[in-house]
C-alpha cells in the first residue's frame, strides 16, 4: 500500500515537472523568432547601406549573399515559416506571435 502511494505521488510530481518544462519551450521559440526578426532587419539595413536598395520582399537576394547570412537565411523557429521584408516600413513582415 505504501509503495502504491509513493508511486502515485511520484507520478503526480513528474506530471507537474514535465508540464512546467514544456511551456517555456514555446515561449523560447517565440523569443527566438523576435531575435531572428531583429537580425534580419539589421542585415537589411546593412544591405541598403552597401547596395543602395532594400532587399527583395522575399529576401531571396540577401539570402543568396553569404556575407549577410553565412548559415543561410533563418526560418521562424516557432512555426517554420519564412520571413519577408517590407521595404516601405523597413521591417520584417508577419510573425506576430
Amino acid at each position: 500500500m505504501e509503495m502504491l502511494a509513493a508511486v502515485t505521488i511520484l507520478g503526480i510530481i513528474a506530471t507537474i515537472v514535465i508540464s512546467r518544462l514544456s511551456a517555456p519551450s514555446a515561449e523560447a521559440k517565440k523569443n527566438s523568432c523576435f531575435v531572428n526578426r531583429g537580425n534580419i532587419e539589421v542585415q537589411a539595413q546593412r544591405w541598403y547601406r552597401n547596395k543602395g536598395t532594400w532587399p527583395a520582399s522575399n529576401l531571396s537576394d540577401i539570402a543568396a549573399d553569404s556575407s549577410y547570412f553565412p548559415d543561410g537565411l533563418p526560418v521562424c523557429p516557432y512555426d517554420g515559416a519564412s520571413y519577408g521584408f517590407d521595404s516601405t516600413a523597413q521591417q520584417v513582415t508577419g510573425h506576430d506571435h
